[in-house]
């Protein structure tokens, strides 16, 4: 947790913590480039999409809405996202944050404030599987590839997981780092005669 020094409030990433969402840190660079253009206003906007109410924030909706529908944002990739509602300008971009917040709790509560709000019946965002958050090319047989990449690529899947999860775990990185010694030890054996 990061402390803004300004603000001299709390600060926390936007995450799911029961039943409602907290704000996310956009960080200091985020402020610093915001701070370059004073005048700029932010919006809290609402999408319809196959896997229910996605809620988001910009300064430039339209810009931001074209992005969805061109698939350039995972979480409602193919999911024909449609811009349902959006909010008044806000002044900063922390205002937004904390209404896109909000904005997701009473959504995911199904609140009649959510309704109150954008007129809409709140539909929770269920994000898409890997298998269907990307438009599929082919007939869709099990095994296809899409995008270049097998679906039952087992070991591909296996090794993106465990290389993620080196920067994540201590253990893990003893284990790989004493398998990797044994593996040198191993070919260093070989090539100099050894089996």
């Amino acid at each position: 947790m990061r402390r803004a020094t300004r603000l001299g409030r709390m600060r926390l990433p936007m995450r799911k913590r029961g039943r409602y969402y907290e704000p996310e840190d956009l960080g200091r660079d985020q402020d610093r480039r915001d701070a370059a253009i004073p005048n700029r206003r932010y919006y809290v906007y609402v999408l319809d999409t196959d896997y229910g109410h996605y809620v988001g924030h910009t300064s430039h909706v339209g810009r931001r809405v074209e992005q969805h529908q061109a698939g350039e944002t995972p979480s409602t990739a193919g999911g024909r996202p449609e811009l349902a509602w959006q909010s008044s300008p806000l002044r900063t971009r922390d205002d937004a944050a904390s209404f896109e917040a909000a904005l997701k709790s009473l959504r995911d509560k199904r609140a009649v404030r959510f309704q109150e709000i954008t007129a809409l019946a709140p539909v929770p965002f269920a994000k898409p599987s890997m298998s269907t958050s990307r438009p599929s090319r082919g007939r869709g047989a099990y095994g296809r590839r899409r995008y270049g990449r097998r679906q039952d690529d087992w070991f591909a899947r296996f090794l993106r997981r465990e290389i993620r999860g080196l920067f994540r775990s201590r253990q893990k990185r003893r284990m790989w780092g004493a398998i990797a010694v044994g593996v040198v030890l191993v070919v260093v054996y070989a090539s100099n005669g050894g089996f």
